[in-house]
């Protein structure tokens, strides 16, 4: 609803007006971990993602949900929040860019979507389909999950970041690669600390890729 629009912007507002002080990039934070689905012949048919977000966050985006005043977030009070979240998300691909080879995955409609509290914590999770299974054993496949320009910081869990639903075919491996450790990401890390919010460079740049870890498929 309008309102509803209107609760989750002011919210937003009111999150980086109390983070921007402290923080130039990013400013929303969030662990995650990514599921690989796969069909029954091996192949990638999409991915369960799930996103636990930071405190502060959480506190803006609940305030005024506890409609029946008893102390807890229960799902019928998170909802309108989590149907709005998924909403917002499409103009964004859901901050998913995966390629099988060197072309971009076409994303299907997401249907299937909840949020919950982890550790007091919300956490929203949604299955992302692919319009049509990818075979990694005819080019690798690979997906980051970033924020283009870098105002949510995604990283993965440190136990179980990746997971693998169903089996790939033999011969075919996945793994989480690392994060480059190079002079420029330094640079980059301390040039973008020192920028303010509004900030933005001359030319289209994509930090966020630079600072997500690639999940890759591949085989031999």
């Amino acid at each position: 609803s309008v309102l509803m629009l209107k609760r989750l912007v002011f919210a937003l507002a009111a999150y980086v007006a109390f983070v921007v002080s402290t923080e130039a990039h990013p400013h929303l934070f969030s662990t995650m971990q990514t599921v690989v689905m796969t069909t029954g012949d091996g192949k990638i048919s999409g991915l369960r993602i799930r996103w636990n977000f930071d405190e502060t966050y959480t506190q803006f985006s609940l305030e005024g949900l506890d409609v029946n005043n008893n102390g807890t977030y229960e799902p019928d009070e998170i909802k309108p929040l989590t149907d709005e979240n998924i909403k917002s998300l499409v103009e964004s691909k859901y901050f998913t860019a995966a390629k099988h080879g060197a072309t971009e995955i076409p994303q299907g409609a997401v249907t299937v979507y909840g949020q919950d509290m982890v550790d007091g914590k919300l956490s929203l999770w949604f299955e992302l389909p692919f319009t049509a299974p990818v075979d990694p054993k005819a080019a690798a496949f690979e997906v980051r999950i970033y924020d283009p320009d870098f105002f949510i910081g995604f990283d993965y869990l440190a136990e179980k970041p990746v997971l693998l639903e169903g089996q790939l075919a033999a011969g075919c491996t996945m793994e989480l690669k690392p994060l480059p450790t190079t002079e420029e990401l330094d640079q980059t890390r301390a040039m973008l600390s020192d920028k303010p919010q509004d900030w933005k460079p001359d030319q289209p740049t994509d930090f966020g890729s630079m600072f997500a870890q690639p999940l890759v498929v591949s085989c031999q």
